[in-house]
């Protein structure tokens, strides 16, 4: 499966924009705490920084994944042979060639295909939960 490596990582321009505007909410009073007491930037973005950011590459993690995992032109341009077709394209196989659609099974595998995806986003909703509780926080 030929994935959209920028977006998967993060590089896309509203996962740079959620990003930034994450930070900006963090108080400077953090960064400048963790100064005062030794740190120096690298150990002030892994020990403070980076661990309130978790909510927001969860939400990154969880887009990128449904982006990807939704892709349906990418793996039909990249791939060529039926066994490594993805579910995206598979379920195209469910039209038939005079415009009939076999409806039930059609909607069935559509269901199938959407479960990672929601049992990946319950596994998550407590960091996106606690991250907006995280943003509310009085100083």
């Amino acid at each position: 499966m030929a994935f959209n490596y920028p977006q998967l990582v993060g590089g896309g321009a509203f996962n740079i924009f959620l990003f930034i505007q994450f930070f900006r909410t963090l108080p400077k009073e953090l960064d400048e705490a963790a100064k005062i007491d030794g740190a120096n930037s690298l150990q002030v973005f892994v020990g403070i920084l980076l661990p309130s950011v978790k909510s927001v590459m969860l939400a990154v993690l969880v887009m990128a994944l449904v982006y990807n995992w939704n892709d349906f032109f990418n793996p039909l341009i990249y791939l060529n042979s039926n066994e490594k077709f993805t579910i995206a394209i598979g379920l195209q196989f469910f039209k038939g060639s005079q415009g009939n659609v076999q409806i039930g099974q059609m909607m069935a595998m559509a269901l199938i295909s959407l479960m990672p995806v929601l049992v990946i986003f319950a596994t998550c909703q407590k960091y996106f939960i606690q991250g907006i509780k995280m943003s509310g926080l009085k100083g």
